[in-house]
Formats: structure tokens, sequence, C-alpha cells
């Protein structure tokens, strides 16, 4: 596994989360169709470090359009995949929280020029969660498979959480963590 891949897979989730059992409510969950892609945020907020990315058992609300959101969500990692290899998050930014964004970007600061060439050859999801909190939805994300680089077959095996802030004018679903599956 590359470093950078081993870098990725122990950002901290970034989450506030009530500790109180999650509730739906429908009405915030019509927002759960946003576009993931989104434009850039306001600026980051003071983040909530935690050292794992928690579950709360709340299943996924009647009327969510998972399929759609897999999909999209996979997208998503293919493209960070390709904003790997050519050194520059730029054209992935907007569809991470700026906390997420930000490490993503010192890491591939750290990491040089060193070329990259990765081929996402297996990419398997399957939506763990929704949960429903305060003003925000934060959908939990299970994404693994195989990676080729030039180091060879590469099996990973992530949680994603990815988040929509209801308080913005367009929300959109951002990804808010990323930790490996141990």
């Amino acid at each position: 596994m590359n470093p950078f891949d081993i870098l990725v897979g122990l950002i901290v989730a970034i989450m506030v989360i009530p500790a109180a059992a999650p509730l739906f409510r429908r009405k915030s969950m019509q927002a759960a169709g946003a576009d993931l892609a989104g434009s850039a945020s306001r600026g980051p907020k003071s983040p909530t470090i935690v050292s794992d990315v928690p579950f709360y058992g709340g299943g996924i609300p009647d009327g969510f359009p998972e399929d759609d959101f897999l999909r999209h969500t996979m997208d998503v990692y293919v493209q960070l995949q390709a904003a790997k290899d050519q050194g520059k998050l730029d054209a992935v930014r907007a569809r991470f929280t700026p906390e997420v964004a930000d490490t993503l970007s010192g890491q591939l600061r750290a990491q040089g020029d060193a070329p990259r060439s990765t081929e996402v050859r297996e990419l398997k999801s399957s939506l763990l969660e929704v949960v429903d909190a305060n003003d925000s939805s934060v959908a939990s994300v299970r994404l693994h498979g195989q990676l080729q680089t030039e180091k060879g077959a590469q099996d990973f095996d992530e949680i994603w959480q990815v988040k929509l802030d209801r308080r913005d004018a367009s929300p959109v679903w951002r990804v808010s963590g990323i930790r490996p599956v141990s």
C-alpha cells in the first residue's frame, strides 16, 4: 500500500453528532437527493475530532435514493484516485468538507511530485446507515475493492462519512470523514 493511501485511510472522521440516538425526520430526508457534487463551502468550521467513525444503528429511512447515492459516492472515489495521480485536488475539492480537503491536500504536498498511476479495478459499496441529527444528515458508506498501482494490486476497505448540511442555501453531500475498516 502506498503511503498516501495509508494516510487517507487514517483521516479521522470530523463529526458533530449528539450523543442521543438519532431521530429520522422525513422532511430532512427530502434533501437526501441533493447533489453530492455541490459548490465550494463557506469556510472551515472548528472540527470535533473523534477517534472512530460512530455508528448508531439508525438504518436507512424509507424513500432514501440509495442506488443513486451509492453510484455517486463511488464516482467520487474514482475521481479522488485520479486527482491523487495528478497531484492536485482542485477538481474534487467541493466534494469534501474543508477539513478533509485540506488534510488530503497536505498529504499530497508531503508526498511530493513522484508520478502515480492508479486504476480502480474493483469497487463495491454499501450504505450502512443514514443518521439525521440537528441540521444535518450523515450517511455511512462502506467502499471496498482493489486498486492497481505501480506497486501492484492493493485491496482496500474504507468507511466514508458523507454529510449533508441543511443550513446551506443549496445543501450538498460532502465527504466528512474516511477511515479504514480494521
